[in-house]
């Protein structure tokens, strides 16, 4: 099948110009037409091969899967239908992002398969997305989605599980790395997340969440987030670098909340020298800065001060509802208000830490509603 493509055609001074523009490609599950309408929409297998620069595919609600390592290395736009509705899975493959122009928003992304697949973000957008459920690898060094460039926004990341449990020595990731360039996580809500044990007990040293490592010269800038009730690693919600791979580039951190997040690691026995915390851990080189603003940590490094650049941050419980029985709802007067996921609603009656934005297949955010979700993944 192919994709009519459209032009304007204008004449002046006796030559004729053509000026292209993006063309609309409808994709529905097991679809075999040409995507000019609905009722011709094809598969999106097929869409994701036919895009070009400028291009958007609309993805009708459904259950998808792609079958083959897919980079997506044009300005093509793929909106799904919801992040409830929509699923895509990566299966025995990976999916790439490769342009500042890219865009894939209103999908549930998840990863069926135990293998050392997964997202990867290096230019472009991914909103209004749901990561859930990603398998495990096989990998010592694996996680759900690896970024080194691009921008993660109004995202969901809950209940996934990176690195391998079941033999891996060192185990780095988390849920969401970041290992080199210039990246930016905001409004996101990360819950629910796990790294395993490594099989000599104290050798994995990534974050449940997030771990990041940007590279000397890089900035990673996380903003508006909430990084609550992850489990594992030296910290179980964001790691800075590891003992054995130092961060050397620049991390900020503005309006987040970490807090009830979980390690077991042993940090009597393991003797590595990092700076942890349960909810916050950095092992930075000397070129390395650390920017924290207008965040609320549960548990920090104790010399945090000593290393980082701090403006109005505050530690200890943010005051939750019930921490024991994971509402994550925060209490009347809770210190994290303003601060965290839909930080948006900040001043309001909304929860800063759990309200979840209705989106419509536009990407447009609607009115914060509460879904009932009280941060349980």
């Amino acid at each position: 099948s192919c994709v009519v493509r459209c032009a304007v055609c204008m004449c002046a001074v006796g030559l004729l110009s053509f000026a292209a523009f993006g063309n609309v490609i409808r994709a529905v599950p097991g679809g075999t037409g040409d995507g000019g309408s609905w009722a011709t929409a094809m598969a999106l297998e097929t869409a994701l091969g036919a895009a070009q620069a400028g291009d958007e595919i609309r993805v009708a609600a459904g259950s998808y899967s792609i079958s083959a390592a897919t980079t997506i290395s044009s300005g093509v736009k793929i909106i799904g239908a919801g992040e409830e509705t929509t699923t895509l899975s990566i299966g025995s493959v990976s999916l790439t992002i490769n342009n500042a122009n890219a865009v894939v928003t209103g999908f549930k992304l998840t990863k069926s398969a135990t293998n050392d697949n997964k997202y990867i973000l290096t230019s472009g957008t991914i909103s209004n997305c749901w990561f859930n459920a990603c398998k495990p690898s096989t990998s010592t060094v694996n996680t759900t989605l690896s970024m080194s460039g691009g921008l993660l926004v109004d995202c969901r990341i809950t209940g996934n599980t990176a690195g391998n449990g079941n033999g891996g020595k060192e185990n780095y990731f988390g849920a969401v790395a970041v290992v080199s360039g210039n990246s930016t996580v905001r409004n996101c809500w990360f819950t629910g997340n796990n790294l395993p044990l490594g099989a000599e007990g104290c050798d994995f040293f990534g974050a449940g969440a997030l771990y990041l490592k940007p590279a000397q010269g890089a900035t990673v800038t996380i903003e508006d987030t909430s990084v609550i009730a992850n489990s594992g690693g030296i910290s179980g919600g964001v790691t800075f670098g590891s003992p054995y791979e130092k961060a050397k580039g620049n991390v900020i951190l503005r309006r987040c909340v970490f807090a009830a997040n979980k390690s077991p690691y042993n940090f009597a026995d393991c003797g590595t020298g990092e700076t942890h915390g349960r909810d916050l851990t950095y092992c930075l080189a000397a070129s390395a800065t650390l920017t924290i603003e207008d965040s609320l940590i549960g548990e920090a490094p104790s010399a945090l001060a000593e290393r980082a650049t701090l403006t109005n941050v505050r530690f200890g419980a943010p005051g939750f509802t019930d921490e024991l029985n994971a509402d994550y709802t925060l209490l009347p007067g809770s210190r994290a208000f303003g601060w965290g996921y839909a930080a948006v609603a900040r001043g309001t009656e909304f929860s800063c830490a759990v309200k979840v934005p209705e989106k419509a297949v536009s990407a447009q955010v609607k009115p914060y509603v509460d879904r009932g979700l009280t941060g349980k993944a």
